[in-house]
This record gives C-alpha cells, structure tokens and sequence, in this order.
C-alpha cells in the first residue's frame, strides 16, 4: 500500500469517529464504559509498544535482529494506562469498529510486552 493511500484513509477515520466510545467487558463479568477522544492516538502508541517489544527485523531466513531502539527502554506514552485498560478488556460492546480495531492492537501490544518479560506489563486480572 502507498504511503498516500495509507494517509488518506487514516484520515477519513479520524474525520468519521473522531470520539471513540463502549462498554469494556472484563474476565470477571464486570463492565466499564470507555470514551476515547483520540483513539488513533492510542493506537499508534499501542503499535509503538507492540514493535518495541516484537523480535526484530528479520532478513530473508535469517534471525530476528533487534534494532538499538529495540534495546532501549520502554516507550512510555500518555495514553499507557487506556492501553493497560484496553487490553484486560475481553469484550467491546460498541457499534464503533475502529475502537475494537484498538481494544485489540492494546492486547496485542501488552501481549507481546509480557512475551518479552517485562515484569511491569498488565496482567489479565489488572494493575502491574
């Protein structure tokens, strides 16, 4: 996909569902309701989370290589503890698709967080 394909439909989501919002519904049967004013914005932090914690950059059949951003800390973002809420979520109970499109790019992230054994990642009972 170019890149300008890309870019303009990022931004016809941004223009159609500027606000985000639900119900979570977490392991325990409980609910919570969630607005998001930005969730592209949690999106992208989710993403950036998530190739943080990845394998790497493989080449060809060759072993994943880690990238020195790889090897610094971890990123931290404004939007970490919605990606920490996000991703206890086991359901999304909201006509709007782009925000279970996020509740799954934050459990993934947080997956792939505690893959790579961080202690600190969320677990799926909730906090650290």
């Amino acid at each position: 996909m170019r890149y300008d394909s890309l870019r303009r439909r990022i931004k016809s989501i941004e223009r159609e569902s500027p606000v985000a919002d639900g119900i979570l519904v977490f392991p325990d049967g409980s609910t919570r309701a969630i607005r998001l004013a930005d969730p592209l914005a949690v999106m992208c932090d989710a993403m950036a989370l998530s190739s943080w914690a990845g394998p790497g950059v493989c080449e060809g059949d060759s072993v994943p290589i880690r990238t020195a951003w790889q090897l610094g800390p971890r990123p931290v973002s404004k939007h970490d503890s919605t990606i920490a809420l996000l991703a206890r979520a086991t359901a999304v109970k909201s006509e709007n698709r782009f925000l279970h499109t996020v509740q799954s790019m934050a459990a993934h992230a947080v997956e792939m967080e505690r893959n790579r054994g961080n202690v600190h990642a969320p677990t799926q009972q909730g906090g650290n």
